[in-house]
């Protein structure tokens, strides 16, 4: 196996390493929960296991390790011998916490390691071995106990030291081992870390060269190891692999002391394995030689011995980034190729009637260019759908902050989500997670309040965080709701007063007071802590959304509750676009940025010194752009219209020309074939191949010389 085929499964390695974290954390939250049920056990070790299997494979020792600690202490709960404690529940999500943190910074080295992870270890010891202290009869002598994994008769000389065992393994690789990333000198490499290994190489089933496939698996291995390590620690070393190869392994010696102490009978116990001629015993640091080794086969002739290479430290290549992967249902792919099949399909029908000798039939010609535009806006649909993942990723991020945040801060939550299935493109998911987990902060520091001020309102104790999305109209409605105290407007307005966001005078409704606590600075907090109360994160929160396309909004009533409505494209490749005439030009408006449009002669338009022009709408003032004089275009533009459009939580008016229409535009961004613009999202190409600009809103409301500019 080559470098680059080495790297590639890291990288397959760390994404499942990821997945893995997040069934340890969905099992470890059902288990904090009361649900420790043998599933429920059995998955979250499952999910140990395979991570400590796989980091020792490839050379990220810290999260081995860690995970084997982990694992102790969940088979002992698995076992029954001991049950799950709220203080085994929090070391655990400790350790988790650091798991996570090691496989962000593995993408830089494998032997990154966190300062708190030997601590942790310890505290994870400790607990084991107080739980099995425990287990103790009152008043016994724990001298006369027999120590864990010992095999005699329970007397004092099974106590006095670690009992070395020999084990005979057969070890058989399937012919797809090497093909499934499996490389067996570092499953060799780790056996000899555990003590004395003598291995034994059995070649009867290597092929002459001529029929050598350097993908296919074709040695075997007979193996003697004398350890102190136990079983566990043996079986271990193969679970990564155990469903790839055959292997038998059998414990032929065991007694206390060193390896040394095995009786010569045992030594005799060595079969070579196999029927064909057997390689003298070698270690696997004679197996890592990279030279090719004549072997005699079966007919006499030579065949070429396959090149091993030294099991090294995983490299510090980064694995995420670029290399960032989607897995893909297999139904998806099929679907595509389907699809890809009718294309091929219809266009070679549609040769056929350009190629026709007779003429062009046009009702034909007519016929197959609607068939074209069928099955390609079909495939465009499958190919989106290639990228869409359900938000239950980002959904299942969040119990685990409530858990903790809840316990921080006293109060009782109980968690619902609703509509986990519901997909959204993989970029704009990823760039969703952080607001997310924002807003469910601020919902338990400021909409949720403690049990007594709950029960004195005459509410339940324990209070409740709901989250829920659906698919709306081409776009995705995320609803982050909690039934606390709701928002406080006339405390909310004089706080804003306080710190400049509103003028004194100023009179605001409460749907324009609800939307103050995205602005820059604004908090109600009484003091800063480390959960809120700088002022910073809701305005950060809002930029994303519409960075995104999306809108956000603030439905809350005192006493009952506040549920923030965030709508988001399905992807940000392909949207919903309005089309609109400048002048002489076409431009797009992202339909979801569209709040209502307007007849210029029925809605009076007042030119403000220093602020310049605007217009009353549903009781507010908008400053109006008008958009031929912001981008300098000629012809005879006559601002017949005004679209009113949410730039970053405020709203503005486009003055434009016509409206032209909707449809689905696929988005070009402009920095790679020209630069970035002020006031542009991008571009697209319609259908008679002419260029049109999509404009961004977001980017007339960052700044008031925009306004002025007009």
């Amino acid at each position: 196996m080559d470098d680059d085929d080495l790297e590639e499964l890291k990288h397959v390695f760390l994404d499942e390493c990821q997945e893995n974290i997040e069934l340890l954390e969905g099992g470890l939250m059902r288990m904090s929960d009361g649900e420790d049920d043998a599933d429920t056990l059995n998955e979250v070790f499952r999910a140990a296991h395979s991570i400590k299997g796989g980091a020792a494979t490839f050379g990220y020792m810290p999260m081995s390790e860690l995970t084997h600690y982990m694992e102790t202490l969940l088979d002992e709960m698995r076992s029954g011998r001991r049950g799950v404690s709220e203080s085994d529940s929090d070391l655990l999500f400790t350790g988790l916490d650091i798991l996570q943190s090691l496989l962000a910074d593995s993408a830089e080295s494998a032997d990154a390691d966190h300062p708190e992870r030997l601590g942790v270890q310890t505290r994870m010891q400790n607990s084991v071995e107080a739980g099995a202290g425990a287990e103790a009869e009152p008043g016994s002598d724990p001298g006369s106990e027999m120590s864990a994994g010992a095999q005699g008769d329970g007397s004092d000389d099974a106590a006095a030291g670690p009992v070395m065992q020999r084990f005979e393994i057969q070890f058989a690789p399937n012919s797809d081992f090497l093909a499934r990333g499996h490389e067996p000198l570092l499953i060799l490499n780790e056996l000899a870390r555990l003590g004395e290994c003598k291995t034994t190489l059995d070649t009867s089933q290597l092929p002459l060269a001529d029929d050598f496939d350097r993908k296919l698996s074709y040695l075997q291995w007979h193996i003697i190891l004398d350890t102190d390590a136990g079983e566990e620690a043996v079986n271990d070393i193969f679970g990564w692999v155990d469903t790839d190869c055959q292997l038998d392994i059998a414990v032929v010696a065991a007694e206390n002391g060193t390896a040394a102490d095995i009786n010569a009978e045992a030594d005799n116990a060595e079969v070579q394995a196999g029927q064909g001629a057997a390689e003298p015993v070698a270690t696997p640091d004679a197996l890592s030689s990279t030279k090719p080794v004549a072997v005699p086969a079966a007919d006499g002739k030579a065949a070429a011995k396959p090149a091993g290479k030294p099991a090294g430290k995983a490299g510090g290549k980064k694995s995420g980034g670029d290399n960032a992967s989607i897995r893909i249902a297999t139904e998806k792919i099929d679907q595509l190729i389907d699809l890809v099949g009718e294309l091929v399909i219809t266009q070679s029908m549609l040769s056929r009637v350009s190629e026709s000798e007779d003429g062009v039939d046009i009702n034909e010609l007519r016929e197959r260019v609607a068939d074209l535009e069928q099955h390609t806006r079909e495939l465009q649909e499958s190919v989106m759908q290639v990228r869409m993942l359900p938000l239950s990723s980002a959904f299942g991020r969040l119990p685990r902050l409530v858990r903790d945040l809840s316990k921080k801060l006293g109060k009782e939550v109980e968690l619902v989500i609703e509509g986990g299935s519901t997909e959204l493109d993989k970029t704009v998911l990823e760039r969703m997670i952080d607001p997310l987990v924002h807003l469910v902060r601020n919902a338990l520091d400021h909409g949720l309040e403690k049990p007594d001020v709950r029960l004195a309102a005459g509410k339940k104790s324990c209070g409740t965080l709901s989250l829920s999305a659906r698919q709306e109209s081409g776009s995705v409605v995320i609803l982050i709701g909690d039934d606390g105290g709701g928002i406080n407007c006339p405390v909310v307005l004089n706080i804003a007063r306080e710190k400049g966001i509103v003028a004194p005078d100023e009179q605001l409704t409460d749907e324009q007071i609800n939307q103050l606590i995205f602005a820059p600075g604004f908090s109600t907090a009484a003091e800063v802590t480390d959960v809120s109360g700088r002022g910073v994160g809701m305005d950060v929160v809002r930029r994303n959304i519409v960075d995104l396309g999306g809108r956000v909004q603030v439905h809350s009533k005192k006493n009952e509750g506040t549920t923030i409505e965030i709508r988001l494209p399905l992807s940000l490749a392909i949207m919903d676009g309005q089309l609109v005439r400048i002048g002489d030009q076409v431009f797009v408006i992202p339909i979801l940025s569209i709040i209502e449009t307007l007849e210029m002669e029925d809605t009076p338009i007042t030119n403000v010194p220093e602020v310049g022009e605007i217009c009353q709408f549903r009781g507010e003032y908008l400053q109006v752009l008008r958009m031929a004089d912001f981008f300098g275009i000629g012809g005879d533009p006559t601002d017949r219209l005004i679209v009113v459009v949410d730039t970053h939580g405020s709203r503005m008016g486009l003055a434009i020309d016509a409206v032209l229409g909707q449809q689905q535009v696929v988005i070009k961004p402009l920095e790679k074939n020209y630069r970035n613009l002020d006031g542009l999202a991008g571009a697209t190409i319609m259908s008679d191949g002419s260029v049109a600009l999509i404009l961004d809103p977001a980017a007339f409301g960052k700044a008031d010389e925009v306004a002025e500019a007009a």
